[in-house]
């Protein structure tokens, strides 16, 4: 997922809630989707330190409601989640996102 994000684009990460984080700078938004959180930290770090804007989302079900309000220029959606996998959760959200998942 990494990998993608940092060849995809070139701001800080804020607590919003318990399977929330988000950035506090303008600039490129990636939305990082991932039940394991200290994966998700450390990829929201390493953007970071790039200086790129990062939302952190721990339950794939909470994602058709933020794609719904923020847009993002990127999503990184971790395939073995236990409530949806990242596969299930792509055919859902692909028809309301224009950017690559």
């Amino acid at each position: 997922m990494l990998i993608i994000a940092y060849n995809f684009i070139k701001n800080n990460v804020v607590l919003l809630g318990e399977n929330v984080k988000m950035s506090t700078t303008k600039g490129k938004n990636i939305l990082i989707v991932d039940d394991d959180d200290d994966i998700a930290e450390l990829i929201s770090l390493i953007l970071k330190k790039e200086k790129i804007d990062s939302l952190i989302v721990n339950n794939p079900l909470e994602v058709k409601n933020i794609i719904n309000k923020e847009k993002f220029d990127l999503i990184l959606l971790d395939i073995m989640m236990p409530e949806l996998s990242g596969i299930e959760l792509c055919a859902k959200i692909r028809d309301d996102v224009r950017c690559p998942i």
